[in-house]
């Protein structure tokens, strides 16, 4: 069981949380990847509440409370932003040839940590050091096609490419 309770609804950019909204913005803009978020084809937020006290693996981890994850996706890229408690978004984006994209469920992880969403991984950064990233979906319809529509988009980056 997951330690977070999670509930995903599909939005696009003007629907999301302001300060998601914002967040992602301000990436593309930094980047000069505008274009990228106008090419969305499917956009999800997530909001995830801690079931309990975090326990002691929770506590080593420092979970936060609650997190909000706004996610797009285009036919290149996968863009999502998580504000976690009071701090400030931070966003990652992903071009799909670039990175590996699964299921959680499929993953060593998941035996360890039952969850639902996706792993991404793949050189992460400035630095680019070699990294794994989870992205939290509900269980529900709308985490569902999420995850499908992501896991369909990568498949075909990576199929074109070959």
């Amino acid at each position: 069981m997951s330690v977070y309770t999670r509930g995903s609804r599909k939005c696009d950019l003007d629907s999301m949380t302001p300060a998601l909204a914002q967040a992602l913005r301000q990436w593309a803009e930094d980047l000069g990847l505008a274009a990228v978020l106008e090419s969305a084809v499917a956009g999800c937020e997530t909001v995830s509440e801690r079931r309990h006290a975090a326990g002691v693996f929770g506590r080593m981890q420092s979970l936060p409370r609650r997190v909000e994850c706004g996610a797009l996706l285009t036919p290149q890229w996968l863009v999502w932003a998580t504000l976690a408690d009071d701090a400030e978004p931070r966003v990652i984006g992903v071009r799909l040839l670039d990175f590996d994209v699964v299921d959680y469920r499929t993953t060593d992880e998941y035996r360890r940590m039952l969850d639902n969403g996706l792993q991404v991984s793949g050189c992460i950064g400035d630095d680019a050091e070699p990294a794994s990233c989870f992205i939290g979906l509900g269980e529900d319809p709308p985490g569902v096609a999420f995850k499908e529509k992501v896991l369909a988009a990568w498949s075909t980056a990576r199929e074109a490419a070959s």
